[in-house]
């Protein structure tokens, strides 16, 4: 059948019994993926002789057919620390399916608290080409390298992917010249920012005397909340403001 069984990513236990062969997580109730009820195997269990309510029920469900292969924990690695605490599972792709499932790599939050798994969320994607039902890749398995890169195997192509994180772009401006000292960022989308309503912590007739400017991205810094003598800066570093604006900036604008 196209969606059953589902694929089991479980928790486990000593001694506990999670159905198979005899019985199957059903993915058709109000719970969805999440700790399914079991139903009967047709082929070894249809009498019912084991009996299915007495199984560890499944943590989480995964599409069937999806084929996962790969499993990694990305704790203590160098993955950005915003997916840490999860785990990636290369699905390698459905071969018997009427429409296609698969074909990625798929995120599992951890949540801390409940010491449970969240939904499954898609990492990466495009292998499989919805519309036609045309595929290109199918991931195998993942690591993380020392530099915190995503490394993804796929034995359709016979190609390694490589993941990486972009932070995104920010402006930065420092108490002390050369970039030193201590820091505040802000987005390079526009905005305003004034000290006399809070958005400025290290500046504000404080002192700010180098700021970085990403590309495509122009700011104006000012004595006043209200004006005063401005300066405005392009992309590229600046190491050091000058006396006429240094320790008096109240206002910033990202253009």
């Amino acid at each position: 059948m196209d969606n059953h069984p589902p694929e089991e990513f479980t928790q486990v236990k000593d001694g506990g019994n999670y159905g198979w062969p005899f019985c199957n997580p059903n993915p058709d109730t109000s719970n969805g993926f999440n700790n399914m009820p079991f139903d009967r195997d047709y082929q070894f269990n249809a009498d019912g002789h084991v009996n299915c309510n007495q199984m560890d029920r499944i943590s989480k469900g995964i599409q069937a057919h999806s084929a996962p292969l790969g499993l990694t924990f990305l704790q203590n690695t160098e993955f950005p620390s915003l997916y840490s605490t999860g785990a990636v599972v290369a699905l390698h792709g459905s071969w018997n399916r009427k429409q296609k499932t698969g074909y990625k790599i798929a995120y599992f939050p951890w949540d801390s608290t409940t010491k449970t798994l969240e939904d499954q969320i898609d990492l990466v994607s495009g292998w499989l080409l919805t519309a036609t039902q045309e595929v290109w890749g199918r991931p195998v398995d993942m690591v993380v390298d020392q530099q915190g890169n995503l490394l993804i195997s796929d034995d359709y192509s016979g190609t390694i992917y490589k993941l990486s994180y972009k932070p995104p772009q920010q402006v930065k401006v420092y108490k002390d010249a050369n970039f030193t000292g201590a820091s505040q960022s802000f987005p390079t989308s526009p905005g305003v920012y004034k000290a006399n309503e809070g958005d400025l912590s290290i500046v504000g007739n404080d002192t700010i005397s180098s700021l970085r400017v990403p590309p495509d991205t122009v700011v104006r810094v000012c004595q006043h909340e209200t004006g005063g003598k401005c300066r405005e800066y392009s992309a590229g570093d600046y190491k050091y403001v000058g006396d006429d604006l240094n320790d008096i900036i109240s206002f910033i604008e990202v253009k």
